[in-house]
């Protein structure tokens, strides 16, 4: 399988490479639209989006940590966003 390297927000931000599988632990910490948010990690801020039904039933909020693993992409301002493919809630 891939090797999981924790990453920081900024890092990904500084060199970010689609396709690239990363795993980052911080906050949502403003939700933009249906399963877009924006996560911070107190580095830096970047745009994940995920299915909802990833955390339906989980109450998580603004100040909930979870720990996101996903795949960087570009959006179509060719800024990076990740893809989430799993979320996982550290605490509530």
């Amino acid at each position: 399988g891939e090797v999981e390297i924790r990453t920081k927000v900024s890092d990904v931000l500084m060199k970010p490479e689609v396709g690239q599988f990363v795993i980052i632990e911080g906050r949502l910490s403003k939700r933009l639209d249906t399963g877009v948010f924006q996560f911070t990690d107190g580095t830096a801020e970047i745009r994940v989006r995920f299915d909802p039904k990833l955390i339906l039933g989980k109450p998580v909020t603004e100040t909930s940590m979870v720990e996101i693993g996903g795949r960087v992409t570009e959006s179509f301002q060719s800024t990076p966003e990740i893809e989430v493919l799993r979320l996982t809630v550290l605490s509530y």
